[in-house]
């Protein structure tokens, strides 16, 4: 039976002052099909008890998950209760508008080549296949050594011994420098798509630099970085700013395949859905058919990972008329920042507005329907969904926590701020958790 695509009206006075959520009740985090979360909150309950040694997670996203707030609060949560077993997998350079709370990264000028999925004029611009995080590192055009140093994080905790995998092409030859010291690789696991590059360090380490010699067809996918010996949870930060979920069907299915066999994740979260939203084309039925199809390649490229739909939180667009009106008020009046951006109020509907007097802040046209089409798939997917509470997704929640004395949103109407993010960090960990 198909599905009937209906957006659904949303009462305008729906409660959305911030809460703590650690005052929120059990009941009111909840998450529909959690039978299908069985793997990983056993896999932790074991973990609690030193019966097992390990649980990841992965999480594949937007820029809510590309900046690494909201996943870092999420990953220090569950490491202080359960240890940490690593840094997980990480991106070989940072991306455009993403971050790193783990890593920084210091590429050595001239000496590399970076392409993006996102920030190509097509898609086969560079006849390059994409690993999982949609990004390439190689070396220049012109036949020079790629560089590129990696400094930890001073809050990151780091244990030894610590285990560094570095994901290439098949062709692609590699070495680390640790402390001035050259080190080949202990081990490689060669595939057809790909080969991994096994460093064992015994010490812990402030940083460590990569090596790539000059060649053809060198391209740099990632890392993973665990503690081999050390019980506890690995959390990975997979996102690209602007991405949807369609983009995930763009990557190399040869590659992503060998990339999950490699990270084995306890669960997979699925974080999209705000781009989704803005289309001002978006099709429901194209949207619906290409979710299903990225969870079947999950379930078949990782069978045994639990995966877990989250719904976006609200977010809130602009008419194109009341756009250029912003400008102008922007000018006329010396309105910056927050003062600018809440100059309009905010209401649950979006419409296209003629007149500044008639000017609002919504929710995007496709926000509901989008949520929708998740919860439903989830339903004959197979797979868990976990929607917000109210305040942090009901329409205009977005204006509410902007204007907190401590903001909990970006201006842009779309991002949160740190503190904002923690508190979805907070809800996400006790929804799991319970």
């Amino acid at each position: 039976m198909g599905f009937l695509y209906l957006l659904l009206g949303v009462s305008c006075y729906a409660d959305t002052s911030v809460q703590k959520s650690a005052s929120l009740p059990v009941s009111a985090l909840h998450i529909d099909h959690p039978e299908y979360l069985l793997h990983v909150r056993q896999g932790l309950q074991l973990l609690g008890k030193k019966e097992i040694t390990r649980v990841r997670i992965t999480q594949i996203g937007d820029s809510h998950t590309a900046g690494d707030y909201w996943t870092h609060a999420f990953r220090k949560k569950l490491q202080n209760h359960y240890g940490s077993a690593g840094l997980g997998f990480v991106y070989p350079l940072q991306p455009h508008y993403a971050r790193s709370a783990q890593l920084s990264y210091a590429p050595a000028k001239n000496s590399y080549m970076v392409q993006e999925l996102l920030h190509q004029k097509t898609h086969h611009q560079y006849h390059e296949s994409y690993g999982l995080f949609g990004v390439l590192l190689k070396p220049a055009k012109y036949k020079k050594q790629m560089t590129v140093d990696y400094q930890f994080k001073s809050d990151i905790a780091l244990h030894a011994p610590m285990r560094i995998q570095v994901l290439t092409s098949p062709s692609t030859e590699f070495s680390m420098q640790v402390q001035s010291h050259n080190m080949e690789p202990q081990s490689q696991i060669n595939t057809a798509h790909l080969k991994t590059h096994v460093f064992n360090l015994e010490q812990i380490l402030d940083g460590f630099s990569i090596r790539v010699p000059a060649q053809k067809q060198a391209l740099f996918y990632g890392l993973s970085i665990d503690y081999p010996q050390s019980p506890g949870v690995i959390v990975d930060n997979i996102g690209l700013n602007g991405t949807q979920v369609k983009h995930l069907l763009m990557l190399d299915n040869s590659i992503i395949e060998e990339e999950f066999k490699q990270l084995k994740s306890d669960l997979i979260i699925l974080a999209f859905g705000t781009n989704e939203s803005f289309e001002s084309s978006f099709d429901p039925v194209l949207y619906e058919r290409e979710l299903r199809q990225v969870i079947a390649r999950i379930k078949q490229y990782n069978p045994q990972a639990d995966i877990l739909l989250i719904a976006p939180p609200d977010a809130h667009a602009l008419s194109k008329t009341c756009r250029k009106q912003l400008k102008i008020i922007k000018k006329t009046k010396h309105l910056v920042g927050r003062e600018l951006m809440t100059y309009f109020d905010c209401q649950p509907s979006f419409l296209e507005l003629d007149t500044e007097s008639a000017c609002h802040w919504s929710p995007p046209a496709a926000l509901a329907q989008v949520r929708a089409i998740q919860k439903y798939v989830s339903d004959t997917a197979h797979v868990a969904f976990f929607e917000w509470p109210e305040y942090i997704q009901a329409p205009c929640a977005m204006m509410s926590w902007m204007l907190q004395d401590k903001p909990l949103a970006a201006y842009d109407h779309v991002h949160l701020t740190t503190a904002g993010y923690e508190i979805l960090a907070d809800v996400l960990y006790q929804a799991l958790l319970n």
